[in-house]
């Protein structure tokens, strides 16, 4: 046969390897937690020490739906592992603040 034959279908086009991802772990997910908890700390100064607790989910639940639609969900469970800590250090924090207001003399 004739490689210049008609009848022989082109070659098909080779594509591009996919570039290379990042590694997906829960470390990395805790550190983009608290980038976005240091974030939202700033911008809520004045709220800070009444509702924290509730504050923080405005910044992480948008982080952790973002990392899980691009492919990280342990990323995304990092993020989730980082907000419920800071909620117990929140809720910790004003007990002993709040437990000792009563002690004082």
């Amino acid at each position: 046969m004739n490689p210049n034959d008609p009848i022989d279908p082109p070659p098909a086009p080779v594509e591009p390897a996919p570039a290379p991802r990042q590694q997906d772990s829960v470390g990395k997910g805790v550190l983009w937690a608290l980038g976005w908890q240091l974030g939202a700390i700033v911008l809520s100064a004045p709220l800070f020490f009444t509702c924290w607790g509730l504050i923080q989910w405005f910044a992480l639940v948008p982080v952790c739906i973002s990392r899980r639609r691009k492919g990280y969900p342990l990323m995304a469970k990092g993020v989730l592992i980082a907000g419920f800590v800071g909620v117990l250090l929140n809720v910790g924090c004003a007990a002993l603040i709040l437990g000792n207001l009563g002690n004082m003399h």
